[in-house]
């Protein structure tokens, strides 16, 4: 039942992103990717695996890794549009 919500849950973000274009799609599922973290920490945030690192560094650190994999999507839209542009 879990996992049946979990990707009617993921299909709905894809779309709901893919209505509002590139950047509300990146918008959609950062907000996920955010929002599961955040939820996440605030449940096991008593554990030794979470609880090594300051919340302000983990923060920080999942922002730059956010624009990291946005930046490298940029680049590849910007290069698959570059190459079809040759070949067309």
């Amino acid at each position: 039942m879990f996992f049946s919500l979990l990707g009617l849950g993921a299909f709905g973000a894809v779309v709901v992103g893919a209505m509002f274009g590139t950047f509300g799609f990146i918008a959609v599922i950062g907000g996920l990717i955010g929002g599961t973290g955040l939820f996440v920490e605030k449940k096991v945030g008593r554990s030794l695996q979470f609880n090594e690192y300051d919340f302000w560094k983990k923060t920080i650190g999942l922002t730059l890794a956010f624009v990291l994999v946005v930046g490298l999507l940029f680049f590849l839209l910007f290069v698959s549009r570059t190459i079809t542009s040759l070949l067309g």
